[in-house]
């Protein structure tokens, strides 16, 4: 199971042989105040969160008591405009409601071992056991 990005609006596709479990958008790491935070792998699942969620990090101490650190930060990949990749990226102010028109998508991908692909499942099989 892993995370693939576009790094543009629309979500990509899983490559040949695997199937899609959900799309989403490019979560990269959390901050908060001292420079403590917590980030995410890009090919890891986690990195592809289905919701867009301004600050996706809480706390619960137990099943009826949590918080949510309004001090905290969240960072996603941007999307890029299709022909933009190379230059400098622009400088943008964006008012609330328009951030996740900015974000990357992203799609968690996992192994369908029984669908035939155009290499065949012993290419496939030769690929895990080299690696």
């Amino acid at each position: 199971v892993f995370a693939v990005h576009s790094q543009s609006q629309r979500p990509p596709a899983c490559p040949d042989g695997y199937d899609q479990l959900w799309t989403g958008y490019s979560f990269v790491f959390t901050s908060a105040d001292g420079g403590r935070g917590d980030q995410q792998s890009l090919q890891s699942p986690g990195s592809c969160l289905e919701s867009y969620i301004d600050r996706p990090y809480f706390h619960c101490k137990d099943h009826s008591h949590c918080n949510f650190y309004p001090n905290m930060m969240s960072f996603y990949l941007a999307a890029l405009d299709e022909y933009s990749g190379f230059e400098k990226p622009k400088l943008l102010t964006l008012k609330a409601g328009q951030q996740r028109q900015h974000v990357s998508r992203c799609a968690v991908c996992h192994a369908n071992l029984f669908k035939q692909t155009n290499r065949g499942s012993s290419a496939f099989f030769a690929q895990v056991k080299k690696n």
